[in-house]
This record gives structure tokens, sequence and C-alpha cells, in this order.
């Protein structure tokens, strides 16, 4: 998905892309583009906007944004600047990528890490991990 927006975060354009990933009309594009994006994950998102804005250069972000059925799908951002003739920032140009499948698939990994996969029960590897956590704490604090 690719997004123009302006200084203060009005979207300007939205790919047609924005419409088949998240399920939002086009007169969207008219709204701020904060609305949307998480609560939680609102003020990375204008930190790495005023990051762009100041050095031209924009940073990887993740953060999640509301599709139209009310889901949280998951996003990773890089902004860029376009200037005008004075070298003023005058816009940002967002790539977004839906990245909610991969986030999924690697919450799962990190679940089978510790459970079986067929009973979801703690495995051998989950008690040994909290049983070192125990002797490191035990250690630290032996009162």
């Amino acid at each position: 998905m690719i997004a123009l927006v302006d200084l203060k975060g009005h979207r300007l354009y939205n790919s047609p892309a924005y419409t088949k990933v998240l399920g939002y009309s086009p007169e969207v594009a008219k709204t701020s583009a904060f609305e949307q994006i998480h609560p939680d994950d609102r003020f990375s998102v204008l930190e790495a906007a005023r990051e762009a804005r100041r050095t031209g250069v924009g940073q990887k972000i993740e953060y999640r944004i509301r599709h139209k059925d009310g889901r949280w799908r998951m996003l990773e951002s890089a902004a860029s600047t376009i200037r005008d003739d004075a070298g003023e920032v005058q816009k940002l140009v967002i790539v977004n990528r839906d990245i909610t499948d991969r986030k999924h698939a690697e919450l799962q990994l990190e679940r089978n890490l510790f459970h079986d996969v067929l009973t979801g029960l703690p495995n051998r590897r989950l008690f040994l991990d909290r049983l070192q956590h125990s002797f490191t704490r035990a250690q630290r604090d032996p009162a």
C-alpha cells in the first residue's frame, strides 16, 4: 500500500491496495491517517513521521491499524519525503506492507517452542527454562 500524506497527517492519496488490504473506500483518504492507528502505536508512528521530515530518511516501523471490519492488522511502514524547491519537506510518501500473517506465524512458532504442538501442554524446554530462571533468581536473592 502506498499513501501520500501532508505534514499534518492528512491523506492526499491512497493506492488501490489500501481498499483491498483494509477494506476502506477511497473517501477515507480525506480523513486523518491516525484515526485507524491503534492508540498504543500512535506515538511511535508520529515520532517516525517527525524523524522522516527532519532527516529526509524514513525508518521501518511496525504498528497496528484497524481494518474496516474492526480487526487489527499489523503493518510495516517506511516513509520518504517530497521536498519543495527550497528543500523544505512538503509531503511524506509512505510504503506499507501488511505483515499480520507473518506476525501470527512468529507468535505460533514462539508458542510451539515451549508447548507441545498436539496437546498444547507445556513441554520440557519450558520446564527447563523456568527452572533456570528460578535458579538465577535464587542465586541473586538467597533470602
